[in-house]
């Protein structure tokens, strides 16, 4: 805490307040996830209208002895820097609500702590808090007063802004707001198990202004070259106003071991006030003199950040390591959303054993807290212990991606392990093109939270697995322990409905790899596990096992006596633990001969095999079938395969028969001569499914003719066609359809949704310039959101997306980029306002009306939200404390395509063109997606986005982004009640023509 401290005064300086005395209300029994209800709003006027210091005030807690709980005094702890830790340790029987409820859940708790301090000189602050996810500030200058609005009995009521706190305790997240002299309140809601502790400190900023927080991204330097040009750097506007500034990088004046840095064109942004951005720059260097051998600190460099005027106003110096090419090393690049990221990868240590092809490539994804240089070098063993550890593969690549956060390897988790592939081989493709890899097939594997993530890439992507491997893993987050059971002691749970509840859960259902295990039907899979295990039980590979053996798939599975989650010796010393023993290699040797990547046979493809999807934005195809659009949004969708069989050709005799008796004959003999494959295809819940006929196993014939649903046939052409799309109509007969069929179906994979698919790619957040901008030219009043409170939301779902996973988001203008369309293309968009606050969501509901299910009116002082059901009829939500959060698609230009050129934009090949198909669902891409977030009033769109934190800090994901469907609205109540039927007025999914489902 205090080194991050530290780290937080940067650019403060000055007499700093006390929060020496802090009053609690609680605890409060909360639920897990970031979204749950308030006990403490359920008085008059909410916890904003308490006064902390009214000992008589009482109200009632599940988690206090007696039923109810009273403000109770904190005290905090002084730290040498000026600020304070506060412990919170409510008295409570932990042990008795565990063990009676038999719920180790039951251990969560939340409550607010409240503390004042004294403000003596006006100016900007300062106020950061360590360990918790986000605080309030309240008192003069800070608050906002409400204009009248309809149904809104006060006319001057604070706001209740919240702002991001420290939870990872980097010290790269603070608030800075403008006080005057006068007495403030700091409120912090801490969810917590049994305890917590938290810091904060309040200090003046001595000149506001963008400082360098972190360089957090650098690459390795491998045998005398560099092995990727990105460095991250994460900078900090401590300015209530937008900032410009300009990045690069120089030579560190004590480092000689580099001839010239080339001229390089330095990375200028604009951050919003109050933004933590991360960027990147690029890194040039020439004539580098350093080792081609291992060495920590072999060249000094340093980032430099200059005003808009040229100037220097900060500096951060940063060292990169030298790696020799027999060991692990350090790749930069950007990732699908343009976040500089890192990877570790190991060369093959025979290259000539590699097959004509190009090398195989293990991709090995890791468990919480290890770093990728960490599990790429668990790929190592000693033939016996006088000879040095052999680290990767003879034949291959060893690649070991990583995103900041608690992704799963789900969302950003999944999509950064698959663009790792093509980030690597981009890089490969400069630097040594003799060591290139093939993507047809590769080699997943994957340890504890990471055998998780092997489970996704196998399940979602079968057709790019050669073997998988699930090394103590699990396959469903919310049976894992207590760490993230959803549903169980929430105070929500208590007021939402069934239908309500299934379709929240909906949202995430499809990181449940054990719904999806049929997919992998034809490749190898090894599970294990230690028969100690305590930190992901050994009943998840047992049962994982067992439900694939059920679904026909290939499995072994192996459980190590006396092991726990981690060995490094399962057999002998060193032979390489729980990643790379001698089993595994023997079954990584055995999968690299039956899956060989120069065959042309199809000897491994099932005969019949069943494919399952529930999002087609995630999964890829199975045997070539992939599920391109659905009927009923996340909802189960599965083609059942049978290919050649004789029920096969019967099936197809009878119907040719009901169809034509004449035919008959000519089709008996044709089935004879032995050039067409006959399948059946049984489907779903399918709208459209793509066919990759240059696939095993539909390239092992010229023409094929399906069997769809036991009624009709549809005849494709193979081998030379590479992929057919048959779409089903509305009266259910399926035909072949060509280049306007997904233009006839919007909700293909770009569009599928839910919420969080518009964090899948690079994504800005555009905010209005307010009600008297935007209406300028209509008829509405200027009683809607002001444009600092627009501002204030948009920086706040910027900066979550930092805390969570340091995304990369730029914060822009509504009147910038309807000026300049150019700064958002390419990106999808979340847009803040509605289209009487913001010009942007005005261009977006009127451009795309047909489809945008989202639209807004207003009627004087009235505003209103609007959401399609169907053919004009709309669901309407007037008062003034409803606010919305929808995807809505936004056709503004052709999407990049999915290979990496060498300065890390997205591009195309043709001999990768049917392998990315099968690596990323998002193929093709027609369009971008836009998030619109906009509320009735100011209160209204601050409160929907106070939801985003988890009572256990390091699980917390980004706002928006973890389960919530397509659609949510919210009303006055959201705070108090979180999903329950009070709070939340509408929650749903779209259907295919964008307009919303019957949740009944």
């Amino acid at each position: 805490i205090i080194a991050t401290i530290n780290l937080v005064l940067v650019g403060c300086e000055g007499q700093k307040p006390s929060l020496s005395r802090w009053r609690m209300l609680g605890p409060f029994a909360v639920g897990k996830t970031e979204y749950d209800g308030d006990p403490a709003e359920s008085v008059s006027g909410g916890l904003a209208g308490l006064d902390p210091s009214d000992s008589s005030f009482s109200t009632f807690s599940e988690l206090a002895v007696g039923g109810k709980v009273k403000w109770t005094t904190v005290k905090a702890q002084k730290t040498p820097e000026g600020g304070y830790k506060v412990l919170v340790k409510p008295k409570v029987n932990w042990s008795f609500n565990v063990q009676s409820l038999m719920s180790v859940a039951a251990l969560e708790f939340q409550a607010w702590l409240v503390t004042s301090f004294q403000i003596k000189t006006a100016g900007l602050y300062s106020v950061y808090c360590g360990n918790v996810h986000n605080i309030e500030v309240s008192g003069p200058g800070v608050t906002s007063p409400f204009n009248k609005y309809q149904n809104h009995e006060k006319e001057s009521e604070e706001l209740r802004k919240h702002f991001l706190a420290d939870m990872y305790l980097e010290g790269l997240m603070t608030a800075t707001v403008r006080l005057s002299a006068s007495t403030y309140s700091l409120r912090v809601r801490v969810r917590a198990k049994e305890k917590l502790q938290f810091s904060c400190i309040v200090q003046p900023v001595a000149s506001p202004s963008v400082v360098l927080r972190k360089v957090n991204v650098i690459p390795d330097i491998v045998g005398g070259s560099l092995f990727g040009d990105v460095v991250g750097v994460v900078l900090y506007n401590m300015d209530v106003e937008w900032t410009s500034v300009s990045v690069g990088v120089q030579v560190a004046s004590s480092s000689a071991r580099v001839a010239s840095i080339e001229e390089q064109q330095e990375t200028t942004v604009t951050l919003a006030p109050g933004q933590t951005l991360q960027t990147h720059v690029r890194l040039r260097l020439d004539n580098l003199r350093v080792s081609s051998e291992e060495e920590d600190d072999c060249l000094q460099l340093q980032v430099v950040m200059r005003d808009s005027k040229g100037i220097v106003r900060d500096q951060l110096p940063f060292s990169m390591r030298c790696r020799h090419d027999r060991q692990s090393f350090l790749l930069s690049y950007l990732d699908f959303d343009n976040t500089p990221v890192i990877a570790a990868a190991i060369q093959p240590h025979t290259p000539s054993s590699c097959p004509p092809m190009g090398c195989w490539l293990l991709l090995s994804l890791s468990g919480v807290g290890v770093s990728p240089g960490n599990q790429a070098d668990s790929h190592k063993y000693k033939s016996n212990e006088d000879k040095e550890f052999v680290f990767g593969m003879a034949d291959g690549w060893v690649l070991a991606p990583e995103r900041s956060g608690a992704h799963n390897w789900e969302g950003p988790g999944h999509l950064n392990a698959k663009f790792s592939i093509f980030a690597l081989k981009a890089l490969i493709e400069k630097r040594l093109p003799s060591l290139q890899f093939s993507t047809k097939r590769i080699l997943y594997d994957g340890h504890s939270r990471g055998g998780h993530g092997s489970l996704m890439m196998g399940t979602h992507l079968p057709d790019t697995a050669a073997a998988m491997i699930s090394a103590g893993g699990w396959f469903r987050r919310e049976y894992y322990g207590d760490a993230n059971p959803t549903f169980v002691h929430d105070v929500q749970l208590d007021f939402i409905d069934p239908i309500r509840k299934n379709v929240l859960e909906r949202s995430i259902t499809e990181h449940d790899c054990s719904l999806s295990t049929c997919n992998l039907k034809g490749t190898p899979v090894h599970v294990r596990s230690g028969g100690e295990d305590t930190t992901v039980p050994v009943w998840m590979s047992r049962r994982i096992s067992r439900v694939m053996h059920m679904n026909g798939v290939d499995v072994s599975y192996q459980e190590f006596k006396g092991q726990q989650h981690w060995w490094w010796d399962t057999s002998s010393a060193n032979d390489g633990g729980v990643m790379y023993d001698k089993n595994i290699r023997k079954f990584l040797s055995k999968a690299k001969k039956e899956h060989p990547l120069a065959s042309d046979m199809c000897t491994t493809s099932p005969s019949s095999f069943k494919v399952f999807s529930y999002n087609p934005s995630i999964y890829g195809s199975v045997h070539g079938i992939r599920i391109f659009s659905v009927e009923k949004t996340m909802q189960e969708a599965t083609v059942v395969v049978e290919q050649n069989t004789d029920g096969v050709r019967s099936l197809h005799r009878q119907i040719v028969e009901r169809s034509d008796a004449l035919k008959r004959v000519g089709e008996d003999e044709r089935m004879n001569r032995g050039d067409v494959g006959y399948a059946s295809l049984t489907t779903k819940n399918i709208g459209m499914i793509k066919i990759v006929t240059d696939q095993c196993p539909w390239r092992m014939y010229p023409m094929w003719k399906i069997v769809l649903n036991n009624k009709q046939i549809v005849v494709i052409p193979s081998r030379t066609s590479g992929v057919v799309t048959l779409r089903v109509s509305a009266r259910g007969v399926w035909n072949v359809c060509h280049n306007d069929c997904e233009a006839e179906n919007v909700r293909t994979p770009s569009f599928a949704g839910p919420m969080r698919q518009v964090f899948a790619r690079p994504f800005a957040v555009v905010v209005g310039s307010g009600s008297s901008g935007s209406c300028a030219e209509t008829s509405c009043t200027s009683s809607g959101v002001a444009s600092d409170v627009l501002l204030h939301v948009g920086t706040y779902i910027a900066n979550s997306h930092f805390l969570a996973s340091k995304t990369a988001v730029k914060v822009m203008k509504d009147s910038d980029v309807i000026a300049n369309p150019e700064l958002v293309e390419g990106h999808n968009v979340v847009t803040v306002g509605n289209s009487f606050e913001n010009l942007f969501t005005k261009w977006l509901v009127e451009a795309s009306s047909s489809v945008c299910p989202v639209s807004f009116f207003t009627n004087g002082d009235e505003f209103g939200i609007r959401v399609r059901k169907g053919l004009a009829k709309h669901v309407e939500f007037s008062h003034a404390s409803h606010a919305i959060a929808s995807i809505c698609p936004l056709p503004l230009s052709p999407p990049p395509s999915h290979c990496v050129r060498e300065d890390g934009v997205l591009c195309n090949t043709a001999n990768e063109t049917i392998t990315s198909f099968a690596l990323e669902p998002q193929l093709p891409n027609h369009g971008t997606l836009a998030l619109i977030v906009a509320g009735n009033s100011p209160q209204s769109l601050v409160d929907i986005t106070h939801q985003s934190f988890s009572s256990v800090n390091a699980l917390t994901r980004a706002i928006f982004s973890n389960m919530v469907p397509d659609v949510f609205v919210t009303t006055e109540g959201f705070r108090k009640f979180g999903f329950g039927s009070d709070g939340v007025a509408l929650a749903g999914y779209f259907d295919p023509q964008w307009n919303l489902e019957d949740m009944l």
